[in-house]
C-alpha cells in the first residue's frame, strides 16, 4: 500500500497509542489527535498485538504497519480531524499579537465596538499558558497599569465566550484562548496538566463529536455545546 508525500508545513508524528477503540497520535508541535478506530477498517478488527507494531514512515510523516498492510499518513490524519499546518498553527499558536489581531477581527465582524477594557483582558489571556479567573485577569491588568473593575472584566469574558475565542475550563474554573486553527468553543478538548496547571489545547475529533450527537439524539436531546476537560 502506498503512501503520498507529506507537505513540509504539516507536524510529523512522535508517537503512536492507543486508548480503548481511539487511535492517538502525538504529533511534534505539541497537538495530540485522536480518531476512532472505526475511521480505518483495517486497525478496527486488528488485535492489540497488531496495533502495537507499527513504525514511522520516514520521520514520522506517516504511520505505518506491516502484519496489517496498512499505512496512514500524517498531512491526511491533520486533514481529517481539521488541524492546520505547522506553520499557520505556530502563527496563531505560539503568537499573542496573532491572537490579538484575529480576536479583534472577529469582534468587529461581530458587530462589537474595540474598546480598551476588551483589548486589554484579550491581552492579559493572549500570552497565558494556563486558564485564568476573572479575579486573575482583572489582577494581571492593573498590576501592568491598566484600570478596569472586576464585572467588566466577566461580561468582557462573556462576550468573547460567544463570539468563540476562548474557552471556560471548569476543571479550574479559568478561562484560556481558542488559538488552535480548527478549534472551536462550541466542541472542545482541553488537556490540564495537574502539576503546573498549563492547558494544552486538542482537537475533538469529528467521529467523537458525531457518536456524543447521536447518543444525546436518541435521549431527545439537542447538543449545543461539547467541552472535554482531561487532568492528569
Amino acid at each position: 500500500m502506498s503512501i503520498s508525500a507529506i507537505h513540509k508545513t504539516f507536524p510529523l508524528a512522535t508517537n503512536v497509542t492507543f486508548c480503548g477503540d481511539v487511535l492517538e497520535v502525538a504529533l511534534d508541535d505539541g497537538r495530540v489527535v485522536r480518531t476512532p478506530l472505526g475511521s480505518f477498517p483495517r486497525l478496527r478488527g486488528a488485535r492489540p498485538e497488531q496495533l502495537s507494531k507499527w513504525e514511522f514512515i520516514g520521520k514520522g510523516a506517516g504511520i505505518h504497519w506491516e502484519d496489517l498492510d496498512e499505512d496512514i499518513s500524517i498531512r491526511g490524519l491533520c486533514l481529517q480531524n481539521g488541524l492546520a499546518p505547522v506553520d499557520e498553527a505556530a502563527s496563531t499558536v505560539a503568537d499573542p499579537k496573532a491572537f490579538e489581531e484575529k480576536s479583534i477581527r472577529e469582534l468587529r465582524n461581530g458587530g462589537y465596538r474595540i474598546t480598551m477594557p476588551r483589548v486589554q483582558v484579550i491581552r492579559a489571556l493572549a500570552d497565558s499558558s494556563r486558564a485564568l479567573s476573572a479575579y486573575a485577569i482583572h489582577e494581571k491588568i492593573v498590576s501592568s497599569g491598566g484600570k478596569i473593575d472586576v464585572v467588566s472584566v466577566y461580561r468582557i469574558l462573556s462576550t468573547l465566550q460567544e463570539v468563540g475565542l476562548i474557552y471556560h475550563v471548569g476543571v479550574v474554573d479559568g478561562y484560556f484562548p481558542c488559538r488552535v486553527p480548527g478549534g472551536s468553543s462550541r466542541a472542545s478538548e482541553v488537556f490540564v496538566s495537574e502539576e503546573t496547571g498549563d492547558v494544552t489545547e486538542l482537537i475533538l475529533p469529528k467521529g467523537v463529536i458525531e457518536a456524543i450527537e447521536r447518543q444525546a439524539c436518541e435521549f431527545g436531546i439537542h447538543v449545543s455545546t461539547i467541552k472535554v476537560e482531561i487532568t492528569g
